[in-house]
């Protein structure tokens, strides 16, 4: 058991049940790129291999993911932008959070250090957690925008995993992602930004995935 499936949920679901999945997240996915969002998609789906990673694009994603930290997306956005003028030249005043402030200049300090050692580690996912400003939550998060195989337990997702019955975010979108065949990391997107974007999203996901019903058949199914 690796530390993505550490306590994956052993049900068995039946094929109705997933194809309704794999339909509902085509459909989602579908809906957001007609309302923008493809080059999101885009971005997720283009990562680089950890092979070709470069400590520009690791310290890239770890300033993102601290100053996107307890704060909304288009606040973040607006800071991130004023901090990350160009590869060379960065906007630490951009950054009034005084703590946030402090971690990323200690990481921009020793990049060599980190970034090496993130190549190195055997538990990427453990080492991210180390790092200055980065949490049980936010340790997901620059894990898939570094391309590794994890989704963030936002409670947008939380919320629409649950609904599904699923145990936790990682299952549910390895799962839709196995199905879809597309990167976790996109399938986090996705729930993500339909979530963000449109309002009872719950209980839209619950009529079209017409969830009563399938949750009835599954557990009928599991049962015999």
């Amino acid at each position: 058991m690796n530390e993505l499936t550490e306590g994956f949920n052993q049900h068995s679901v039946n094929e109705a049940f997933k194809e309704t999945i794999k339909c509902l997240y085509l459909k989602i996915k579908n809906d957001i790129i007609e309302k923008g969002h493809l080059k999101e998609i885009e971005w997720y789906d283009n990562i680089p291999n950890l092979k070709d990673l470069d400590k520009i694009f690791f310290f890239r994603e770890y300033v993102w993911v601290v100053i996107n930290s307890g704060m909304k997306n288009q606040v973040a956005e607006k800071i991130f932008k004023s901090f990350w003028n160009d590869k060379n030249s960065f906007n630490f005043d951009a950054i009034g959070h005084p703590n946030k402030n402090k971690a990323i200049k200690k990481v921009y300090n020793r990049l060599d250090f980190y970034f090496d050692h993130f190549l190195q580690s055997k538990n990427k996912l453990m080492f991210l957690k180390s790092l200055p400003h980065i949490g049980e939550i936010t340790k997901y998060h620059l894990a898939k925008n570094l391309g590794l195989s994890f989704a963030k337990p936002d409670r947008h997702l939380v919320r629409i995993a649950n609904l599904l019955r699923y145990n936790n975010v990682q299952d549910f979108c390895m799962v839709v992602s196995e199905l879809s065949h597309d990167k976790i990391g996109v399938v986090d997107l996705v729930f993500w930004r339909f979530a963000n974007i449109t309002q009872n999203y719950l209980e839209v996901i619950k009529h079209e995935a017409g969830v009563s019903e399938l949750i009835k058949n599954r557990n009928l199914k599991e049962v015999g």
